[in-house]
């Protein structure tokens, strides 16, 4: 636990610095007109500082994560600002119809700016994990690890892909084991009443076993299509 400490010392620090300058533009923000001419400047300057921010975080690695979530609170306040200009001065109707019309379309922007307020909250203050490595780590003790790669109507390109990109797991190779489970050639579809469609099952058996043998994995199958995913495999 001791470890984490200045890291969230360093997050609180932040937290406090961009909570008292959104208060402070919420504040002007809330005491600025909201008729059009007043959203649009508004606009104008958060949009002209969310900028600033965005090229601040990108070129200062050092206060990345305060420009990132200064934007964020900017975008928000942007977000605030529209919202209450839409409630205020554009809610207008003239008979039931209209009436629905102009309220639906207002509650889909009020989800759309909570759905944005949530989203803001998780991308400032992501969570953050040690770096893990074997290094330090007796691999007689590490357990053997399984990967499966379930398959159905995939090409075999793309297969040959996620084969080798499974091989390049930084894990020893002893204990790392990779199966292909093969749900478009099993023993149904070979046996099917469909002639083109039982020669295809067959090739893609034949051609998959090929490719597993070349990238030194193993191929399985089974003999009905049943459940979501591959399984029972033999």
């Amino acid at each position: 636990m001791g470890n984490w400490q200045p890291h969230r010392h360093h997050y609180t620090t932040q937290f406090s610095v961009i909570f008292w300058i959104a208060a402070l533009l919420l504040g002007l923000l809330l005491l600025a007109p909201i008729d059009a001419i007043g959203q649009l400047f508004s606009s104008i300057t958060i949009l002209i500082a969310i900028s600033l921010c965005s090229r601040e975080a990108n070129h200062t690695q050092k206060h990345q994560h305060f420009f990132r979530t200064l934007a964020l609170v900017l975008a928000l306040a942007l977000s605030a600002r529209y919202l209450l200009w839409r409630g205020i001065y554009t809610l207008k109707y003239s008979d039931i119809l209209s009436f629905i019309a102009v309220w639906l379309l207002f509650a889909a922007e009020l989800y759309a700016g909570i759905t944005s307020i949530l989203g803001a909250i998780v991308n400032a203050f992501p969570l953050s994990r040690p770096l893990l490595t074997l290094e330090g780590i007796d691999k007689d003790t590490l357990p053997t690890v399984d990967v499966m790669i379930p398959s159905y109507n995939e090409d075999e390109d793309i297969l040959e892909v996620t084969i080798r990109a499974a091989k390049m797991l930084d894990y020893p190779k002893d204990k790392l084991f990779i199966h292909l489970l093969d749900d478009g050639g099993t023993d149904q579809k070979i046996n099917a009443e469909n002639p083109t469609a039982a020669k295809a099952a067959k090739q893609r058996r034949t051609d998959l076993q090929a490719l597993c043998k070349r990238l030194q994995i193993t191929y399985h199958t089974r003999e009905k299509n049943e459940f979501a995913k591959a399984k029972q495999c033999k």
